[in-house]
């Protein structure tokens, strides 16, 4: 299975500690953005993770000079987790689950699926 999510964009949401985690190869995937930006579609049940500019609204700053030694970057947000537990209210509050997604043709956004996806525990 390993083999076949090398290439692909991979995050990881906490409903218990309300995070969102990006891998870093998923941003690497995205040309290493500086910024990016959340966006959520409640009717095709996804998460799309952008690259996002300085003057672009509800971005977050990558600091990348801050996090050389780590594996993800994460994002505290409860109003997103929420969001999200809203659109899948099947999803377990006390589970982390990583969810595999696919990038556009340009390369500046990650699409990510949330009806089915992997538990995983820490």
């Amino acid at each position: 299975m390993k083999s076949l999510t090398t290439n692909k964009p991979v995050i990881a949401i906490d409903f218990k500690k309300h995070r969102i985690r990006i891998h870093r190869k998923t941003l690497y995937l995205l040309g290493k953005p500086e910024y990016i930006q959340f966006l959520v579609n409640p009717a095709a049940k996804t998460i799309a993770l952008c690259t996002g500019l300085h003057s672009d609204h509800l971005i977050h700053r990558i600091h990348w000079n801050t996090a050389t030694n780590t594996k993800s970057f994460e994002f505290h947000s409860k109003s997103l987790v929420l969001a999200i537990k809203n659109i899948c209210p099947f999803l377990d509050n006390k589970q982390i689950y990583r969810i595999y997604g696919d990038l556009t043709a340009d390369k500046t956004m990650a699409v990510f699926s949330i009806n089915v996806e992997e538990e995983y525990y820490e």
